[in-house]
């Protein structure tokens, strides 16, 4: 009680804190917005709009633009910390394109 005061800093947030889905959509919205330049305007928006907490609902018109979805999107939020999975699709060619370990 009579020390010095000592500082320190959490790294990570807490899971299942009352806040964590509204964290969460923030810093996935944060990072959509932080790598805008670098992917196409389809994943960004995705990631702004088709989020609830931790899981996506999206559906494309075409092939390619769900084997892009499904490449690009994991790529960008992986640079904010995320790592997405349980990927499902109709199409045998999107699926593909999706890593295994996905």
């Amino acid at each position: 009680m009579n020390g010095p005061v000592e500082e320190r800093e959490k790294l990570v947030y807490p899971f299942g804190a009352r806040p964590s889905p509204t964290v969460s959509n923030f810093t996935l919205g944060k990072t959509a917005e932080d790598n805008k330049e670098d992917y196409s305007a389809e994943v960004v928006k995705a990631v702004k709009e088709n989020f609830y907490v931790d899981d996506m609902a999206s559906s494309k018109d075409t092939v390619k633009e769900g084997i892009e979805l499904v490449t690009d999107l994991p790529e960008m939020l992986k640079k904010g910390g995320f790592r997405l999975t349980k990927f499902i699709s109709n199409s045998p060619e999107v699926m593909a394109a999706v890593p295994l370990e996905d």
